[in-house]
């Protein structure tokens, strides 16, 4: 239903206007105060609510045996790479700004973006041998370049050793709502002695984690023990680099 600004006068004369008639870059949900945001920013933020939701719905009510997790898990990964697909459009926008982040300031908190760039590119490359008929041999390197399976480990800079779940591929950049980058991680794996360590991630310096931290997790996004696969305590599935 059409109706006048909310906030009167201050948003202009015209009460009908919104944000200032430059919907492309500006955007404004409540009517209150328009914000910067490019469309595909605001459809990859929109998809990454809306998928989130969804799952803790979903998950929420199902049950906790393997047969309830072995359908959580496939159901969250149909989802998940729905919300890549509207999610691209950002990411072809972005293109780049890992990059040049990371050769004016390498180290390893801004690698992910670079490797995002990277992954970008050889899907697009991917996509486009495949589209102009090339041969399946080319089209499964190109498989093997995007989804590379993960290192058995990673080992921080005093020489501590992180278990990688089994079977995962990555890293892949961790994007959180506001479209920036905040980690990197191996996902898809059957870690720990259950299997059910799906994902970890290494995440970006925090107040309570001066270098960073990593965190294990199952196919319900629970924090578990890299080991055992069991659910546990915050010191037992997140770990301080050091």
């Amino acid at each position: 239903m059409l109706q006048t600004d909310p906030i009167g006068y201050y948003g202009g004369i015209n009460l009908y206007s919104y944000v200032s008639n430059n919907p492309l870059n500006y955007v404004d949900p409540m009517g209150l105060c328009g914000e910067k945001g490019l469309w595909y920013d605001r459809l990859a933020l929109w998809a990454s609510m809306q998928t989130e939701e969804a799952k803790d719905i979903i998950i929420s009510g199902m049950a906790t045996d393997a047969a309830g997790i072995y359908e959580a898990t496939v159901i969250t990964t149909v989802m998940e790479f729905g919300m890549g697909v509207f999610q691209t459009p950002a990411a072809i926008g972005h293109l780049g700004e890992g990059t040049g982040t990371f050769m004016s300031n390498p180290s390893w908190q801004t690698a992910p973006g670079m490797l995002t760039d990277v992954s970008l590119v050889a899907t697009i490359l991917s996509v486009g041998l495949s589209a102009a008929g090339g041969s399946s041999t080319s089209t499964n390197s190109s498989k093997s370049a995007t989804k590379a399976p993960a290192p058995d480990f990673v080992v921080s800079s005093d020489g501590t050793v992180y278990p990688v779940p089994k079977g995962a591929i990555g890293p892949t950049a961790v994007i959180n709502e506001s479209r920036n980058i905040t980690g990197a991680a191996f996902t898809g794996g059957k870690g720990g002695t259950n299997g059910q360590v799906s994902t970890m991630r290494i995440m970006d310096a925090t107040l309570r984690a001066p270098k960073g931290y990593i965190k294990y997790s199952n196919g319900y996004n629970q924090g578990v023990n890299p080991y055992t696969g069991r659910t546990g305590s915050f010191a037992e599935t997140h770990y301080n680099i050091n």
